[in-house]
């Protein structure tokens, strides 16, 4: 029996797949707590405005990880948010876990697809205005076909997905995570005054988020 031990910093293997590069990243510990870069790799991918197909992508990957000086095989990665569908959306208010249920039943009124034929996932935005008994909410959904060929793509250069989020999103939880003030319950940062706004200037594209 182990009378003292110390407890490992867990660690994370992160993966934004662009359309002009791909970024890897591994980091140590866990916000609010300090968190810490250990290896980060950057490549250059071709011209922007063409996605990797998926032998490409794997070939990418195998070598960009070949090169780390940490192996982790468990991955959060997040991909082009031209593949994907990012919409701000009015829905009556209902428990937290309630949302994506009451989503999938009239997806295709807020975003080109069925519920059948996508991948998706709703998050309330509490202290957004809106309309008495309706909550706003995050919308992010994307073709069912798009995501097994990524994560496909990622099983085949060895790693394991544990997480897959799109550009505007992982800009707003970065934003969160850093934030002096932060309510985990709700998942935003506090403000005292006004907003804020932030801008992802990508390759190809732009995401602003207020």
């Amino acid at each position: 029996m182990a009378l003292c031990c110390k407890r490992k910093k867990r660690r994370a293997l992160s993966i934004d797949v662009g359309t002009a590069s791909v970024k890897v990243l591994v980091s140590e510990g866990a916000s609010p707590g300090e968190i810490e870069v250990l290896d980060y790799r950057l490549l250059q991918v071709g011209t922007a405005g063409k996605p990797l197909n998926a032998p490409e992508l794997v070939s990418v990957l195998r070598e960009m990880l070949s090169s780390l000086h940490v192996h982790i095989s468990d991955t959060r990665a997040t991909f082009s948010n031209r593949q994907v569908v990012v919409r701000v959306v009015e829905m009556p208010r209902t428990q937290r876990n309630e949302y994506k249920k009451a989503a999938e039943f009239q997806l295709n009124r807020y975003i080109p697809m069925n519920a059948e034929e996508a991948v998706f996932d709703c998050v309330p935005l509490p202290d957004a205005p809106c309309r008495d008994g309706w909550s706003k909410c995050v919308l992010a959904a994307s073709r069912r076909t798009v995501v097994d060929q990524f994560t496909d793509s990622l099983r085949q250069a060895g790693l394991t997905p544990l997480l897959l989020d799109v550009e505007p999103v992982c800009v707003m939880n970065a934003f969160i995570a850093t934030a002096d003030e932060f309510d985990r319950d709700k998942g935003i940062a506090r403000v005292e005054s006004g907003g804020v706004g932030l801008v992802h200037i990508g390759a190809t594209h732009t995401d602003l988020c207020v």
